[in-house]
């Protein structure tokens, strides 16, 4: 070997040394890419943080905490427009699979930007039902269910979401539950006005609830074309605003591009109470052919007993489907409902029934008036008041939720517990 040579083989060598050194030192930056990000993120210094959880991915792209962080990091940046951020969030949500211990964690993120993002209620409901039968447990998704079921005109289809979300509510919130599922449930129009003004329904703060609701089944059904879902949302709110022909026409006009329609029980409801008010009959019995397994339900009763009373003519069968919609919330205070049993019991010529359902009824009427309620929503801005609670309590007993009643009483207990044990000031001396 030459003296040439040598000094060549010298040469390569150093420089491969220090290839390999600056390798190592890129690697060892990238792997403490991780713990600087979490670092970062304790302060909210979002874009530093994903600079720092990029670099570790470069070394883990498996890495699912890691994925979730980078998500996180540009969720939380406020530098970054939401059409920007949430597709690439959804690319390191997505990125994690449903078996990894963070799968749960990760589909429940992607159903919140799905929602609240993306104005995409239909794929956010699949991803927080994959989220639940991944870990049944976590009150999470059961809560954003709530709120999805809230933003699409189907409060009161949410008493199962509900239940959950108060069980595993500390002891001493279970009260602000408690009233948000009341706001909810009478008044969902006006129940979730922080959300709406987040998701830019609404700008001022004086505005329409009706139409702000409104809004935002057009933004849904923009955004989700084919969602059955979005459409009978919008299609029921120009039902209930009394305009009956426009929500058929806006079915019928979006027909072709929907989806899975003969599927979905919430769109098939709307548009058989549609059609029987249009006087379609035969086609509203059609469509409650295809209703699919499970026949059951609020929606479902309901549904079954318009058809045999409006369109077959089996009045004593339609009396049976009622009861079962009475017998399931919101049955309990449907008093429209109870009429409609007690124009069947008139059919046949039950007149006796029929006056009991009609007094029923008109109970029912009265404690859904607006009088009665303004003074429950005052209530319910005093929680620590036991005075206050009580007529929540007398409220819920009167229209028959024993289990609402309960959980007042209960908030009602621990006031008066906490009330015992404060310290108690001492009398003042005579002088």
């Amino acid at each position: 070997m030459t003296r040439r040579t040598r000094r060549y083989l010298y040469l390569l060598v150093a420089v491969g040394a220090a290839v390999l050194i600056g390798a190592g030192g890129t690697v060892v930056w990238c792997e403490r890419g991780l713990s600087q990000a979490r670092g970062l993120a304790k302060y909210g210094l979002w874009p530093d943080a994903r600079r720092a959880v990029t670099r570790y991915l470069w070394v883990h792209p498996r890495d699912t905490q890691a994925r979730l962080l980078c998500a996180e990091t540009l969720i939380k940046d406020e530098q970054l427009p939401a059409d920007r951020s949430a597709p690439q969030a959804l690319v390191h949500l997505q990125a994690i699979p449903d078996t990894a211990p963070e799968g749960a964690r990760a589909r429940t993120q992607e159903g919140r930007l799905e929602l609240f993002l993306l104005y995409h209620p239909t794929r956010a409901e699949q991803l927080l039902r994959r989220a639940l039968e991944l870990d049944p447990a976590t009150p999470e998704p059961y809560y954003l269910l709530w709120k999805l079921k809230d933003l699409t005109g189907r409060s009161h289809l949410a008493e199962s979401e509900f239940w959950k979300v108060y069980e595993a509510t500390v002891v001493d919130r279970r009260v602000l539950r408690l009233r948000e599922w009341y706001m909810s449930q009478f008044y969902p129009t006006t129940a979730n006005p922080v959300l709406d003004r987040l998701m830019g329904f609404v700008a001022a703060k004086k505005s329409n609830p009706e139409l702000t609701e409104a809004f935002r089944f057009i933004r849904f059904r923009n955004e989700e074309p084919e969602s059955a879902l979005c459409h009978a949302a919008l299609a029921r709110w120009y039902q209930n605003e009394g305009d009956a022909r426009l929500a058929l026409e806006s079915l019928d006009q979006a027909q072709a591009k929907i989806q899975g329609a003969e599927q979905d029980p919430f769109y098939l409801a709307t548009l058989i109470s549609i059609l029987i008010e249009m006087g379609e009959l035969d086609r509203a019995d059609r469509c409650f052919q295809q209703w699919p397994e499970p026949h059951t339900g609020y929606e479902y009763w309901l549904a079954e007993g318009q058809v045999l009373q409006e369109v077959r003519g089996q009045y004593a069968e339609a009396c049976r489907a009622y009861d079962l919609a009475l017998g399931e919330w919101p049955g309990t205070v449907d008093w429209r409902t109870r009429n409609r049993k007690a124009n069947c019991l008139a059919r046949m010529r039950d007149q006796a029934g029929a006056a009991r359902e009609r007094a029923a009824a008109k109970v029912m009427e009265q404690l859904m008036d607006e009088k009665i309620h303004q003074r429950l929503r005052y209530a319910l801005g005093f929680l620590n008041d036991p005075k206050c609670a009580r007529e929540l309590v007398d409220f819920y007993q009167k229209i028959g939720r024993p289990r609402e009643a309960a959980a007042w009483s209960e908030h009602i207990a621990r006031l008066q517990t906490q009330s015992a044990s404060e310290p108690q000031s001492p009398a003042p001396k005579g002088g």
